[in-house]
């Protein structure tokens, strides 16, 4: 692979050999220039001629204010080549200078970027039940819960210990009540263990272990009921509040679910406009017919394109205005840029990078140059106009250009079923903080009942 190729070096044609056989991507040779090489090779097979290269410097242009063409073009008029090993666009002012023999390759230019933000996940599979809260949610509501389950534990014990000494001043009255009635001393004996034993055994059953207390916090938590409710005003108030809270966070949930499932996908810029006024950088393969649209064009867009997004500095961590599709990738896929190329280079190499579920997110805008077939030429009126057009009719009957161009122009890979869903952070859930305030009122209010205990005792 070649990441840049050196006009000056490339003067053999064994290394021009090299470079346009291969079936990869090399960065400044074009797709439709391979495709044509292909094609010249057909003709040199089925007519048995030899082939020499020159190298051209530049595909078109001409010097001011003359008709003199240079580059590429400009070998083809001056007849000092006898076919292109490259096609060139349809133009009317090309006619008069050169012979079509082949039109075959559809020329495609697009910008490729992909609608991501980094607040967005996806889901494919059924059973990532994570991805609709973002994972400091999900750390916030085990947090809160264990929280819950400490103050739960805390007011339980607190209750049971108010339930005791009840329970022991009615124990105290009741045996004063049988003193007083004057019984036996073996009378009072049996009935103070019989009361003991009695009150001591309620309170036995109503005592619940630590494991249980999880257990009905997480019944609460899936909103199911418990057989046993507590008499307890916190208590009970903790029970409403995780309620509540369950409530607001299942709402979330299914609702972030659902949006998603309903909702199309995320999109982004729809066309060339839209790019301009968009917050993408913009980058181009580096090939040469970009610098000639942007010097030549007098398009409005163009001109839009050049003054917002390629005359701005850029940090030495941007991509460069012109650069490689492999060296461009790993900024589309972080939905930073938007590169234009030839759609059948980029399909090739995001086939091979990007993984399923992050085709759905790819976007495709074209526009910008116009999508057209190309022509294999010759110079006007050239003694191998007939053979080659001849010999082209001939390949494309039996199959060979078909063949070529089915290697040449891979279809973009299709995207499989996919939804959108956007995770809930902390600010867009007040309802955990609900469950804060719920808790400490529960606390205040089991504050408020020792209090009173304690007054009522006094009193």
């Amino acid at each position: 692979m070649h990441d840049t190729i050196d006009v000056n070096d490339v003067i053999s044609n064994i290394k021009i050999f090299s470079l346009l056989s291969d079936p990869g991507k090399q960065s400044g040779i074009s797709a439709f220039t391979k495709y044509y090489y292909e094609l010249v090779q057909i003709l040199k097979d089925h007519i048995n001629f030899r082939i020499e290269f020159r190298v051209a410097r530049g595909w078109a242009g001409k010097l001011a204010n003359t008709s003199y063409r240079l580059g590429f073009l400009g070998i083809m008029a001056r007849n000092e080549a006898d076919v292109g090993a490259s096609g060139i666009f349809n133009r009317l002012n090309r006619f008069s200078d050169f012979d079509i023999i082949h039109q075959g390759w559809k020329f495609e230019t697009a910008f490729i970027y992909r609608a991501y933000a980094s607040e967005l996940s996806f889901q494919i599979k059924g059973d990532n039940f994570l991805i609709p809260l973002k994972r400091d949610v999900w750390l916030a509501i085990i947090w809160l819960f264990a929280v819950i389950s400490l103050v739960y534990w805390l007011l339980s014990n607190v209750n049971l210990k108010l339930q005791l000494k009840n329970n022991k001043q009615l124990l105290d009255a009741r045996c004063l009540q049988h003193v007083q009635t004057e019984l036996t001393q073996e009378e009072h004996k049996r009935t103070f263990g019989e009361y003991t034993n009695d009150y001591y055994s309620s309170d036995l059953r109503d005592t619940l272990p630590v494991s249980n207390i999880f257990l009905i916090i997480i019944a609460a938590i899936c909103q199911q009921s418990i057989i046993s409710l507590s008499r307890s005003s916190a208590i009970r108030i903790l029970y409403f509040v995780i309620f509540i809270n369950t409530l607001l966070i299942y709402n979330y949930y299914t609702s972030s679910v659902v949006s998603g499932l309903l909702s199309s996908s995320l999109q982004g810029p729809a066309n060339i406009d839209e790019i301009i006024t968009s917050s993408l950088k913009v980058s181009f393969e580096d090939i040469g017919y970009y610098k000639v649209l942007f010097k030549e064009s007098n398009s409005p867009v163009v001109a839009r394109l050049i003054h917002k997004k390629l005359l701005s500095s850029r940090k030495y961590y941007d991509l460069p205005v012109f650069t490689n599709i492999k060296t461009a990738l790993p900024f589309i896929k972080d939905g930073s840029y938007a590169f234009h190329c030839e759609v059948v280079d980029a399909f090739a190499e995001i086939a091979k990078n990007f993984e399923a579920k992050e085709l759905c997110s790819l976007r495709v805008i074209k526009g910008l140059m116009e999508m057209e077939l190309m022509n294999g030429i010759v110079h006007k009126n050239s003694q191998y106009t007939e053979i080659f057009r001849f010999t082209m009719h001939w390949a494309r009957e039996i199959g060979l250009v078909g063949r070529i161009l089915n290697n040449r122009q891979p279809k973009r890979l299709i995207c499989q079923s996919v939804y959108f869903v956007f995770p809930v952070n902390l600010s867009n859930m007040p309802g955990l903080y609900f469950i804060l305030l719920g808790t400490i009122l529960s606390l205040l209010t089991s504050l408020f009942e020792i209090v009173y205990h304690f007054y009522s005792i006094q009193k």
